[in-house]
């Protein structure tokens, strides 16, 4: 059983069992060896597994996550990320983090003039890409009004590690 308390994120819970024998996984899991629980903000789910405690045995991989909401994932990258001032600007900031997802990036202008920003993102490994664009797609155009946000949020999509490199290839500051 998983209880949810927070709010806001959501819970993942992972269980594959492997080369075991004296177990059964019940509804919804029956005839598989493994499962997967979602479970929302303030819910609690259940996955049964019926043991024969004379003969269980198995090999299990586990895992657990949180998924934060955007709105966490942002205040947490602003808290606790990288901070960097833009170079040729006033006031625009750039805030990264790592998370279990992927990788956050918060561009945060402070100042009074709109700013136009262009970047390359390349990547080794094809399991990361940018949230909302096709997996080849790697350039991002941003226009970040005074007073305002934008996020690029780069999502780990499987496979074993990542690494990526960016670079800002045009910054403009316009009235």
């Amino acid at each position: 059983m998983v209880k949810n308390k927070d709010p806001e994120a959501t819970i993942e819970v992972y269980r594959e069992f492997s080369e075991g024998e004296g177990y059964t996984f019940q509804a919804p899991f029956l005839g598989k060896s493994d499962f997967k629980l979602i479970v929302k903000p303030m819910k609690t789910e259940v996955g049964v597994i019926k043991t024969n405690v004379m003969s269980f045995g198995a090999s299990i991989m586990a895992y657990e996550k949180v998924i934060l909401s955007d709105k966490q994932l942002i205040k947490k990258c602003k808290a606790e990320g990288e901070k960097e001032e833009l170079d040729g600007t006033e006031k625009c900031f750039k805030y990264q983090l790592k998370h279990s997802g992927g990788i956050l990036i918060v561009y945060e202008n402070q100042g009074q003039k709109t700013i136009v920003l262009e970047s390359s993102i390349s990547f080794e490994g094809l399991n990361l890409h940018v949230n909302g664009q096709q997996q080849s797609e790697n350039e991002v155009k941003l226009e970040i009004k005074p007073d305002s946000q934008q996020v690029i949020k780069l999502e780990v999509s499987g496979g074993d590690g990542y690494s990526f490199g960016y670079q800002h290839t045009s910054i403009e500051s316009k009235d």
